[in-house]
């Protein structure tokens, strides 16, 4: 159950803090949509390394751009589904403590989490861990972005 100081944490979140948060995981669905053109360009530009004449160093890094769109899709799909539970949650404010105790719960019955934590984590400890998703899924499409702009580069200048 959760202690008197973290339902005292728990009171502190109100309806808009966790509509502003959703409305900042938003954004991942451009992120993957960007991050989705560059695995596709990365598909085509490996596809057609012989009409290219694409070295083999130029070939792995597309095949690598197209494992790092996989992982960014990964992330995608992890912080969607949080932003969908954040959602819930501003449905139900009223009855955070219990709320989350189910979500664990329900988490739990689909294999989703290992075990319940107690105490059960705060709407505040599921934010932080959110955004360590969100940045993880920045770092990696910035990477994918960097290498498709270096293949870019480098068909230019090979050319």
């Amino acid at each position: 159950m959760l202690s008197s100081e973290n339902i005292k944490q728990q009171s502190q979140i109100n309806q808009t803090d966790i509509a502003t948060f959703c409305s900042l995981l938003t954004v991942n669905q451009q992120l993957d949509i960007f991050s989705m053109l560059l695995t596709l360009s990365a598909v085509i530009m490996g596809l057609l390394s012989d009409l290219l004449h694409f070295s083999w160093f130029m070939s792995s890094t597309c095949l690598v751009v197209f494992l790092l769109g996989i992982v960014t899709k990964y992330y995608a799909v992890r912080i969607a589904f949080d932003k969908k539970l954040f959602d819930y949650l501003t449905n139900h404010l009223d009855q955070v403590p219990d709320v989350l105790n189910e979500l664990d719960q329900a988490l739990l019955k689909l294999h989703l989490i290992k075990s319940v934590r107690t105490p059960v984590r705060t709407i505040k400890q599921r934010q932080i861990g959110t955004l360590g998703l969100f940045k993880v899924q920045l770092i990696v499409l910035a990477i994918q972005l960097l290498l498709v702009v270096g293949v870019l580069i480098s068909i230019i200048i090979c050319r």
